[in-house]
This record gives C-alpha cells, sequence and structure tokens, in this order.
C-alpha cells in the first residue's frame, strides 16, 4: 500500500508513476478527498492538477492475484497500517483480513472487486453491514470490545 500526499508547488514535475519509485504491478488509487477510484498500473503516468493552497491524498493499493485490491479503512488517513491490519490472506475465490481495534473504534473498509461476495463473515459468523456499488464493497463496522475482528469474503 502506498500512500501519496501532494503539494503542487513542492514539486518540480506535476506528474509521476509509480515505476519511478521502483513500485511495479497494478493498482486501484483512491482519492481520498474525492472519494473515487480508479485502476492504474505502475508505468501510468499520474497527474493531479492541483491549484495553489490545494492539495490531495491518495491512496494505491495492489490489485491482488484474485482481483481484488483492499483500500483499507477509509475513515483514517492511514487506511491500511500494519497495527490496524495484523493479516491478510486470499485465494483465488476469497478474501480474508485481521483487524485489531480498541472498544468503541468505528471503521469503514473498502474493497474494489469486480465481483460481488456471496458470504461474508465475522469471527465465523454471517455478517451483513456491507453493501457492493459500482465494484467497491464497503464494510461498516464499529467495536465493541477491544479485540480483533476477523473478516472472510468468499466470492
Amino acid at each position: 500500500m502506498l500512500e501519496i500526499n501532494l503539494w503542487p508547488k513542492e514539486a518540480d514535475e506535476p506528474e509521476y508513476s509509480l515505476s519511478q519509485i521502483d513500485i511495479k504491478g497494478q493498482f486501484v488509487e483512491y482519492d481520498w478527498f474525492l472519494q473515487t477510484t480508479r485502476k492504474i498500473t505502475s508505468d501510468d503516468k499520474i497527474l493531479h492538477d492541483l491549484e495553489k493552497n490545494q492539495a490531495n491524498f491518495c491512496v494505491h493499493a495492489p490489485i491482488l492475484p484474485n482481483g481484488k485490491a483492499l483500500i483499507g479503512d477509509v475513515s483514517k488517513c492511514i487506511t491500511s497500517s500494519k497495527k490496524q491490519f495484523i493479516e491478510l490472506y486470499w485465494g483465488e475465490q476469497m478474501l480474508g483480513f485481521t483487524l485489531n481495534h480498541a472498544n468503541g473504534d468505528e471503521v469503514t473498509i473498502l474493497i474494489q472487486s469486480p465481483n460481488e461476495p456471496t458470504k461474508v463473515e465475522l469471527n465465523g459468523k454471517i455478517f451483513n453491514k456491507w453493501t457492493y456499488e459500482g465494484k467497491i464493497i464497503t464494510i461498516n463496522f464499529a467495536f465493541e470490545k477491544t479485540a480483533d475482528a476477523r473478516f472472510y469474503l468468499k466470492f
């Protein structure tokens, strides 16, 4: 996961590619301010046409071998820290992750997927607080106690 914070007057060039910083592959770019996504490759030129005193914040989530991209918890600026996402695993028709949070924390997890999950589980039980719209799975969850939450999505 790569998160980039751009300020237009600080950069010599207004565009970049992920391959310039030796990152290869396909990614989903999430614009944190506009709350939009788009697919990019590491060789695509990324241009943020910003005015004076304007900033942009984007997350580049790698597209996994199964075609899914975990954008992370978009209620936070750091959408997928190691402290928050303590485990990530996937297979051809599944995606799983474990979250660590404190009592009262609320999360909004985004996952880009070409297809809707057939089942979502939380700690081994069916979980229904999710939506699928525009190839984006949105999971909303509030931690009732300090604990790990293990999510499993089957496709």
